[in-house]
């Protein structure tokens, strides 16, 4: 039981990390706004972990649902993290938050499973 906390742990950490990483490099390259790349990282604290919570628990479950619910909650965060960027930022700064939120997931999630499949 405490392997699996502490494995499970592990994962959380490494995935919010991996992901605050990719996502805030892509919002330095295209924006090259401080805000934007802190607001990025910030985005990311809130909604990795709420969805690697509910794949976690999915998983443990209903295996069966895992990719709905993916599917939902990746449809979820694009729109909270959209709603976010739109809210935060000037127009000037990121003038398609939607466009980037959607880019930007792609890309992490993406590069998560490259990682994952590395390093698992």
């Amino acid at each position: 039981m405490l392997n699996t906390l502490i494995r499970t742990g592990i994962y959380f950490i490494g995935a919010l990390a991996l992901t605050v990483i990719i996502e805030s490099i892509l919002a330095k390259l295209l924006f090259d706004d401080k805000k934007a790349v802190k607001l990025t990282a910030l985005a990311q604290c809130v909604t990795n972990p709420i969805v690697n919570a509910a794949l976690i628990i999915t998983k443990c479950y209903a295996q069966g649902l895992v990719i709905p619910v993916l599917c939902l909650f990746e449809i979820l965060t694009v729109v909270a993290e959209a709603a976010i960027y739109a809210k935060v930022l000037d127009r000037k700064t990121m003038s398609h938050p939607a466009l980037f939120s959607i880019l930007a997931n792609v890309l992490s999630y993406a590069l998560g499973h490259v990682v994952g499949s590395v390093l698992l």
